[in-house]
């Protein structure tokens, strides 16, 4: 038995998840240091905050406190990928646990679920909702926007006129400075920053607008 198509499990503060890690592409600067000693098993985490932005597929995105292979703890944001959806364009995603989703699908075909507001998203039973009425808005402000490409996500607003342009954090793992060594006589310390996909396919160095800072219609894509 699995979860119907259209409905959803909402995450809410508390609920435990399993925290999945690619292993086959570079480590996010946020979880470069999680030990994963097996792939196929995932990590213990717990949903400690529910972003109030959902992105394309309708992904929910949690922030997660997990504990890796070695038993070290670490805090993350991820989405959340619900049962029969595609696996997210991410590194690392959760996933409900299959009794979680076994149980949702009892008391799916027991009883009908009115979509809940943002107030009914606080600790206790699972709650279930219509996919077509989500609790949570589309877009974001632009401090949500910085803690999403903090964890490793792609942004953008939804007012660029630009195809296809959107902003990443470029960690200090993915670039070398050693070239200007010679220039400040010893080797630069590499420092993240965020980068822009432009709409002619080019990538440069972003600054942030004062009507960029103050938009509410910021994006995760993916």
């Amino acid at each position: 038995m699995s979860t119907p198509e259209n409905k959803v499990i909402v995450p809410t503060i508390g609920r435990k998840v399993w925290l999945w890690i690619d292993l086959d592409g570079p480590r996010r600067f946020a979880m470069e240091n999680a030990r994963v000693e097996d792939p196929a098993q995932a990590l213990d985490a717990t949903v400690v905050y529910v972003l109030p932005v959902k992105g394309e597929l309708d992904y929910y995105y949690v922030r997660l406190a997990y504990i890796d292979h070695m038993g070290v703890p670490g805090t993350t944001v991820v989405p959340l990928r619900q049962a029969g959806q595609e696996r997210p364009n991410a590194r690392e995603w959760a996933e409900w646990m299959p009794y979680q989703v076994g149980q949702a699908a009892k008391v799916y075909d027991s009883q009908d679920f009115p979509a809940p507001s943002r107030e009914d998203l606080k600790p206790g039973p699972i709650v279930l909702v219509q996919k077509e009425s989500p609790p949570f808005k589309d877009t974001c402000s632009f401090g949500w926007a910085v803690e999403l490409l903090k964890a490793g996500n792609k942004v953008a607003r939804a007012g660029w006129n630009g195809k296809g342009m959107w902003l990443c954090l470029v960690d200090w793992s993915q670039y070398q400075v050693t070239e200007v060594a010679h220039l400040v006589h010893d080797t630069p310390r590499p420092l993240p920053w965020i980068g822009m996909r432009t709409a002619d396919n080019g990538f440069v160095p972003w600054l942030a607008s004062q009507t960029d800072i103050l938009a509410e219609d910021w994006t995760v894509v993916l």
